[in-house]
């Protein structure tokens, strides 16, 4: 049989690319299953391909994958068995947004042994079968259902980099923490899931592990409004959280540790207790103007020896200034944002990222015996016509030769010696 418009009679855009599932059911009725096809261990990747795609899987640890798509998918692993003449399972995959057209554009049939599935940046909903299923979410606020069986969520990042939250009526909900996991995964809701796991450091939970106080705090003492509501009430916390703050796009930001490490006259009585910060920040901090300046990736790229214990852990970066680094008289001097500046090679790769800067000085600058150089004042003095605009902000001058100075050509050449030296006669 074929599905090939050769003559072009077809007026939508849309085209079965493949035998269509009860094509695949009718000959494995009539002929048995192939079960050379896709024998291995196999990644099927979802994309907008305005056309319908059946996928037969016969064996193998398999994973069906948005990754690297920024639309919102539907995807269900195969579950449900659509004819009495054979026991093949079928599940489905499409694009969410195409739900409500008279027929989606693009669309996957799922079928045979496929145990796993991967979401993109975009709000997946993403179910599980039978199998004991391994689920990533990726990027966005996702739907996680395992189904029956033992189902792991699995993040990218390390367990302390987030929290696991659930009230009596929620299934539990895992929220990213620090920048660096929020980049990577989004707020995952999971139902089903009797395992979580951590990429970063190998670490497993189990589904009822929670983290509600910590949360609760750092989510209060991230969104200023909610303060004089609730006070260090968790638990309204949570619960507003899960009611109305993932739909509004709340985050958490708020870090006790940084706090406390940002105000050293907390150190002594709260030394590491992250949730004693932030509880003193909404009591208290946030009326007497206190902020939180600390970062701990900087400390350690200030502080070479400490890279080989904790290499970019900016929390045992925090964890270290605050038990120990404080009163070894340890400042934070390195400058990610004139590192990248400093070294125009990486200026494609990470622009005004300054985390991303200290990130790379630790991880591989400081082997390759790279310095930091680049004077943000003296670039603007070098450059008349920047004065006007930046004044004496050398973070300014830094930025712009960043995003354009050096396609430019504008360089840092001021001599100030010799500017003095021109005001003295």
């Amino acid at each position: 049989m074929s599905y090939a418009d050769d003559y072009n009679w077809n007026t939508k855009q849309w085209d079965p690319a493949t035998p269509m599932i009860l094509d695949v059911l009718a000959l494995q009725y009539i002929y048995g299953k192939n079960m050379d096809t896709n024998a291995g261990d196999s990644t099927f990747s979802l994309s907008q391909t305005n056309t319908y795609l059946t996928i037969w899987d016969s064996s193998g640890n398999d994973n069906v994958s948005a990754a690297g798509s920024t639309v919102d998918w539907q995807i269900e692993l195969p579950n449900i068995r659509v004819s009495t003449l054979v026991d093949t399972k079928v599940g489905i995959a499409f694009p969410k947004a195409e739900i409500s057209l008279p027929s989606p554009k693009s669309l996957y049939w799922l079928s045979g042994d496929i145990e796993n599935a991967s979401g993109g940046s975009g709000n997946d909903t993403i179910t599980g079968n039978d199998a004991n299923n391994i689920i990533r979410g990726g990027a966005g606020v996702d739907i996680l259902d395992g189904g029956s069986g033992f189902d792991t969520a699995m993040f990218a990042g390390k367990s302390s980099g987030y929290y696991l939250i659930e009230n009596a009526t929620s299934p539990l909900i895992v929220v990213p923490r620090t920048t660096n996991t929020r980049l990577r995964d989004g707020t995952d809701i999971l139902d089903n899931i009797e395992q979580v796991l951590f990429d970063g450091d190998g670490v497993s939970k189990p589904a009822s592990a929670t983290t509600n106080k910590a949360f609760g705090l750092s989510y209060i003492a991230s969104n200023p409004d909610l303060i004089k509501f609730f006070g260090t009430n968790v638990d309204a916390g949570v619960e507003h959280y899960i009611q109305s703050g993932i739909n509004e796009g709340r985050t958490v930001t708020f870090d006790g540790l940084r706090y406390i490490a940002s105000n050293p006259d907390l150190i002594k009585f709260f030394g590491t207790d992250a949730d004693a910060g932030a509880a003193h920040y909404i009591q208290s901090g946030i009326n007497e103007g206190r902020t939180t300046t600390f970062d701990g990736l900087r400390y350690i790229a200030s502080n070479p020896d400490l890279i080989k214990f904790f290499g970019t852990d900016a929390d045992a970066g925090a964890a270290h200034f605050v038990q120990s680094g404080v009163n070894e008289g340890r400042t934070t001097t390195f400058d990610g944002l004139r590192y990248i500046a400093s070294n125009p090679d990486l200026i494609q790769f990470f622009g005004t990222d300054a985390d991303a800067g200290a990130a790379h000085y630790i991880q591989f600058g400081i082997n390759e015996g790279r310095t930091t150089t680049f004077d943000g004042l003296r670039y603007i003095a070098a450059n008349t016509d920047l004065i006007r605009f930046f004044g004496t902000d050398a973070n300014a001058g830094v930025k712009h030769y960043i995003q354009s100075g050096i396609n430019e050509g504008r360089t840092s050449t001021f001599d100030a010696n010799f500017y003095l030296a021109k005001i003295v006669t």
